[in-house]
């Protein structure tokens, strides 16, 4: 990770953590729209691949030793946990979090009856600020 991958995570609070998700969210929506056949998925598989996917960001979160975080900053729990991922934990919690929604297309149809042109923009709106974090915020020099 010669680049800084993580370190540039590490810049993450909670809130963006959460905007990536809704981001990705908003986006398998407007995917799945366009391309209905990944609905063909079907709950025997996408279920337990959420939940293969969902292991490892849940320990990081929730279990992982807080040591290599700086407690003085005055962060809030969240933002903490938060600190605690890395880009590889980012992904795979998106990646269930995909097909977690693909196995809730079945029971509630009605999550995809949101309009493309309205899943679209909001995926723009809920990446902007994730993005900005990752790729800009304090990477300028003074």
């Amino acid at each position: 990770m010669a680049i800084g991958w993580n370190r540039r995570m590490k810049k993450f609070v909670f809130v963006d953590l959460v905007l990536a998700l809704l981001a990705v969210f908003f986006g398998t929506l407007a995917v799945i729209k366009i391309f209905p056949f990944f609905l063909g998925l079907g709950l025997s598989l996408s279920i337990p691949l959420c939940i293969a996917c969902a292991i490892r960001p849940i320990y990081v979160f929730w279990i992982k030793d807080e040591s290599g975080i700086d407690k003085s900053t005055g962060d809030i729990g969240w933002t903490r946990r938060t600190k605690k991922f890395g880009l590889f934990e980012e992904k795979i919690a998106q990646t269930s979090l995909v097909f977690f929604i693909l196995a809730m297309a079945k029971p509630f149809p009605e999550i995809f009856d949101m309009s493309l042109w309205l899943s679209i923009p909001l995926t723009v709106i809920c990446a902007y600020d994730p993005l900005y974090v990752f790729w800009v915020k304090d990477e300028v020099k003074k």
